[in-house]
């Protein structure tokens, strides 16, 4: 099993706050003593953002490459799956 985290920031425009940050960081670290491998799939702000994570992997989504409708608010979620192996 591994652990699959996602974020979109809509080309930057949605950046958390420290909560949020801290909450990652409490999951993340907790995946990792399990001994579970753990991914990010973001745009590349949201690499940025999340960057002081040990992740084993990081995949950039790129949803901008798409025409969509941000009201599709899944379709990134969906892009995500999509993704994986």
């Amino acid at each position: 099993m591994k652990i699959i985290y996602s974020f979109d920031t809509d080309g930057g425009r949605i950046v958390p706050g420290n909560f949020y940050k801290k909450m990652a960081e409490l999951s993340v670290l907790s995946a990792k003593k399990l001994g579970y491998p753990v991914e990010l799939y973001a745009d590349l702000h949201g690499i940025e953002f999340f960057s002081f994570l040990p992740w084993d992997s990081v995949v950039i989504v790129e949803p901008e490459k798409y025409r969509h409708s941000r009201q599709y608010w899944n379709f990134v979620k969906l892009l995500t799956y999509s993704l994986q192996n």
